[in-house]
């Protein structure tokens, strides 16, 4: 079931110290789950497959099991970060992913794993799939891909390869993973996409089925923050509003640094910051008013507001995009801001035409880790 990394470090004497205490606190951690599991209580036996794993220095706090009804949290040390387990929806007969143990009796992910943000956008997107059923259908039938909320071309902004005969390739956030198909049909050999919603994913099953793509996609219910795949797993990496609207930064961008290659490429199509501090306090149209401090752009969580309640969304500065970055490991290729047609109108989600002839609603990113 459980899996503990412990990785060997260059530190002081107290470290070696904390690190030797953190090993026989996590043995003897395991071991009790296990003498649980032999005792038969819980009667049901809670989620496997929880791996610690380490996470440059970060200090968590996770619901880490239950015992009856005792929920254990542990304030791990500053060498562990819990990683939540992935459940394959269906390898499709393509190619599979690692699944946990016991993944048919856990059919959804366990919230008490999550952080909060997680199971938040978790709800509310499984609520409104069936509002992105029509969508995903005209993409997927698309001859061409076309991106953002003003549907740009893809010969215009280029966030595919030209070709991808023999690339492993990941989505982060796919949604119905109309992109995953669009990847596959550019001759990618594998691609995985990854949501938090399993009724996105039940959309995107069929919809691979359909047209004859399901051998190449596997789709996986998860967590784009913490990714089951090995280091160095994918070729070309992609978030179209997805993990970059709806993930921690400061989490997904490294944990996509780590399934890349070196020299394997990351490209982002997400909210410009400039919409972000525009949008009204309710959040349901940009307008031409600062509603919030652009320093301040990290966590939007819109779940609260009357009107419209929506999930917790991110964003940052562009000055603390570029430095998250450059201290990943990634190299700027290109960064473009899509100005839609002058004869463009109406509102495409919460940006009118007018709005968005002054002002971008959406940028890219094109990033590559360095070698």
């Amino acid at each position: 079931s459980g899996q503990i990394q412990f990785p060997i470090l260059n530190h002081t004497w107290r470290d070696a110290l904390s690190h030797i205490g953190s090993q026989l606190f996590y043995t003897l951690f395991w071991a009790l789950g296990a003498l649980g599991e032999a005792l038969e209580y819980p009667p049901s036996n809670p989620p496997k497959g929880i791996v610690l794993d380490y996470e440059n220095g970060a200090a968590v706090t996770r619901n880490v099991f239950r015992l009856g009804r005792l929920s254990e949290t542990v304030r791990q040390t500053r060498h562990f970060e819990l990683r939540r387990p992935h459940l394959a929806i269906d390898s499709m007969d393509g190619p599979t992913t690692k699944v946990v143990d016991d993944a048919a009796a856990v059919p959804t992910t366990d919230l008490e794993l999550m952080p909060d943000h997680v199971a938040v956008n978790q709800d509310y997107w499984d609520s409104m799939a069936d509002s992105w059923v029509s969508a995903g259908e005209e993409c997927w039938a698309a001859t061409s891909p076309y991106w953002g909320i003003w549907h740009h071309p893809e010969r215009d902004l280029k966030l595919l390869p030209e070709t991808m005969i023999g690339m492993r390739a990941i989505e982060l956030g796919c949604g119905t993973a109309y992109a995953s198909g669009w990847m596959i049909r550019r001759g990618a050999d594998q691609v995985v996409g990854i949501d938090n919603s399993a009724q996105q994913l039940q959309t995107a099953k069929r919809l691979a089925t359909q047209h004859g793509l399901a051998s190449k996609l596997t789709l996986v219910h998860g967590n784009a923050e913490t990714i089951d795949a090995e280091d160095g797993a994918f070729d070309f990496a992609l978030s179209e509003y997805g993990a970059v609207t709806w993930c921690d930064p400061y989490v997904w961008v490294k944990e996509a640094h780590r399934v890349l290659k070196p020299g394997g490429n990351l490209v982002i199509l997400g909210n410009h910051p400039l919409l972000q501090v525009c949008l009204s306090p309710d959040g349901e149209l940009a307008e031409e008013q600062l509603h919030r401090p652009y320093f301040g752009l990290h966590k939007l969580d819109w779940s609260g507001v009357a009107a419209d309640p929506g999930g917790v969304e991110f964003g940052l500065p562009f000055g603390k995009w570029v430095a998250l970055f450059i201290e990943t490991g990634f190299e700027i290729e290109g960064f473009i801001e899509p100005k839609i047609p002058n004869d463009a109108s109406g509102i495409q989600f919460c940006a009118t035409a007018e709005w968005s002839r002054d002002y971008p609603p959406e940028c890219v990113w094109k990033l590559r880790k360095r070698d």
